[in-house]
Order: C-alpha cells, then sequence, then structure tokens
C-alpha cells in the first residue's frame, strides 16, 4: 500500500510539473506575432508591426551614386535635397565652398548634455560661427541636441536651452532631439527604460512646438526598432541615420543620413551626408506662393 501511495505522489508531481511548463510557451508565441522581418542595414531583422505608422515609400532603384554624393530622382511623389550634419568635430567650415559643392542645407549640433552622473549642459563651440556663416552662404539651417536625458524634466530643459541658444536666429528646418546609447559603463543612461525614452523624446518634441517650431527625432535602425515606439513619433519630423545605397528603415522618414564619410569642398575631416525628402506637391505649393 505505501509502495502504491507513493507512486501515486510522484505521478501527480509529474502531471503538475508538466501543465505549468506548457503555458510560459504559447504566450512567447503569442507577443512574436507583434513583429515581421525586415530588410535592415546588416541582413533581416525584426521589426515591431505598427497599423497605424506610414510605411518607407521611397523606391530603392531610383538612389543613384554619382561616387561623392547619392542623388535620388524618377519619382513623381517625392523629390530629395542634399545636406549634411555638422558639429564642432569638423573644424573651420568654408561655408561658401560648401555650398558651392551643392550642399542646399546643413543640420548643426547646438548643444548636448554630458555623459557622466552630473550631465552637464554645454553648446557645441562651433555652434555660433557655423549657424551664422552657412546662413550667410544661403543654406538651410536646421539644429540637433544630442540628449542623455533620463527624464521628461530633463527633456524639457534640453528643449528650452535650444530655444534659448536660437534666439535672434531664424530656422528653415527642424530642431532634433537625438538621444543615444553610449558604450561607456559609467553613463548616467545605462539601465534608461524605453518607456522613458520615448516620454523624454515626446516631452522634449511638444516642447519645441510651443515655441512654434518644428520638431524632429534622429534614430539609427537599434534605436527605431529596440527602444522607440514608431506611433508615438509618427507625428514629427524622422531622421534616420544608416550608411548604404539606400534607407531600409521599414517605416516612413523624412530625411535620410546615408553616410558618416562624406567628402565635401571646404570641410577638411570627413563629415555625415543628408538626403531630405519632399513631396512632390510640397514642392509645388511651395514654388506657387513665392511666386505671389
Amino acid at each position: 500500500m505505501k509502495k502504491l501511495t507513493a507512486l501515486l505522489l510522484v505521478l501527480i508531481i509529474v502531471l503538475c510539473s508538466c501543465t505549468n511548463n506548457t503555458e510560459p510557451e504559447t504566450n512567447e508565441t503569442t507577443t512574436k506575432m507583434d513583429y515581421t522581418m525586415v530588410d535592415g542595414a546588416h541582413g533581416t531583422v525584426l521589426a515591431p508591426v505598427y497599423d497605424d505608422v506610414d510605411k518607407n515609400p521611397y523606391k530603392p532603384e531610383l538612389f543613384v551614386s554619382d561616387g561623392k554624393f547619392l542623388s535620388y530622382s524618377g519619382d513623381e511623389n517625392y523629390i530629395a535635397r542634399r545636406g549634411i550634419d555638422v558639429s564642432e568635430f569638423q573644424g573651420d567650415v568654408d561655408w561658401t565652398a560648401v555650398k558651392s559643392d551643392g550642399i542646399e542645407f546643413v543640420i548643426l549640433r547646438l548643444g548636448f548634455r554630458g555623459l557622466g552622473e552630473a550631465g552637464t549642459i554645454k553648446t557645441d563651440s562651433k555652434f555660433h560661427e557655423n549657424i551664422q556663416e552657412a546662413q550667410a552662404n544661403g543654406l538651410d539651417v536646421g539644429v540637433y541636441f544630442f540628449s542623455q536625458a533620463i527624464n521628461i524634466t530633463e527633456a524639457i530643459y534640453e528643449a528650452d536651452y535650444c530655444i534659448h541658444e536660437l534666439n535672434g536666429y531664424t530656422l528653415q528646418m527642424p530642431i532634433f532631439f537625438d538621444w543615444e546609447h553610449v558604450a561607456n559603463e559609467e553613463a548616467r543612461t545605462n539601465n534608461i527604460s524605453k518607456e522613458t525614452v520615448n516620454n523624454c523624446a515626446v516631452a522634449f518634441c511638444e516642447r519645441i512646438k510651443q515655441y512654434d517650431q518644428t520638431p524632429g527625432v534622429y534614430f539609427y535602425q537599434s534605436l527605431a526598432y529596440d527602444v522607440y515606439d514608431l506611433s508615438m513619433l509618427k507625428q514629427y519630423f524622422i531622421w534616420h541615420g544608416e550608411p548604404g545605397a539606400y534607407p531600409k528603415l521599414h517605416y516612413a522618414l523624412n530625411m535620410w543620413q546615408y553616410s558618416f564619410e562624406g567628402d565635401v569642398a571646404g570641410i577638411s575631416t570627413v563629415v555625415d551626408l543628408n538626403l531630405h525628402f519632399i513631396k512632390q506637391e510640397t514642392q509645388i505649393t511651395e514654388q506657387t506662393e513665392n511666386n505671389g
């Protein structure tokens, strides 16, 4: 009798164990259904599925390289302008030569927050010189702020800081929130949650809108797919960084940073190259308004 009782207890334990092991497998499968396989910067990757976010509309076959710059033409819906982004790391810039090399716009680093615990904010040492000279030579200008915000309060402060530094200037392009992971074990953002990053981006952009300026968000592929909720950012100007022959981001973008190693006249270092996509109907409307 004792042996029979023992056998029954063992059987009950085994059955309970099997039942408990089946439930997590079902939940895990359900989670994976929210992702889809897409063509990424370095092969096929998983991307979140957003039913309310527009897809990338640009046609890969219409991107052409002349050996120095990429261009995009032949699309009845979009045209593309050539631009660069610049910080103090480019040193002294000859903006007349930059303009003569066919560059139409520049996104300047306005400032940055430090990586350490204090998170000290500083203005890019070349910002004021660059914006004055770039605009004097007829380039359209936007700016970006390199954020290491760890809460909404800091993100709003960064937006206010940008507006303060822009006093006296008129921008033709957006003010971008540029939050990035930093490969530093002491970085203040190491343990920040995805939710916080998204909330910081939205807080920054909404604050910029309060000043009647156009907000934007910069991100690269891993941030786009693994950190940001693109449904929260779809209303803002999207600037995507991804070197390649054409932009592979699965979702809509307004500007594409396609090279980190550009060679532009008037700049002694390598420089990031960009294409700004504009809807044809928008271009036609602007030309009509300018012609009276």
